[in-house]
């Protein structure tokens, strides 16, 4: 067991007390979107040029479920 944290602090994260599953794939996935905008715009392919024009309609949506995951996660805390 670690040092760092008590058992009720193991045991919060055991209930539920970390990010749920939607929030950590929400995540997870806009940044490997992310990465993916700033691979392909460093290619000179027409394909890549066109992906990396497409790839905002996924971003802009997954950013604004991450931000308004945060915002809640702030107002849980205050």
């Amino acid at each position: 067991m670690y040092t760092t944290m008590d058992p009720s602090s193991w045991s919060a994260l055991a209930t539920g007390g970390g990010a749920s599953s939607p929030e950590i794939i929400t995540t997870v996935t806009l940044i490997l979107l992310l990465i993916m905008r700033e691979l392909l715009g460093s290619l000179e392919s027409p394909w890549a040029r066109r992906l990396t024009h497409v790839l905002p309609v996924g971003i802009v949506p997954l950013l604004i479920v991450f931000a308004a995951t945060v915002a809640a996660r702030i107002a849980a805390m205050l």
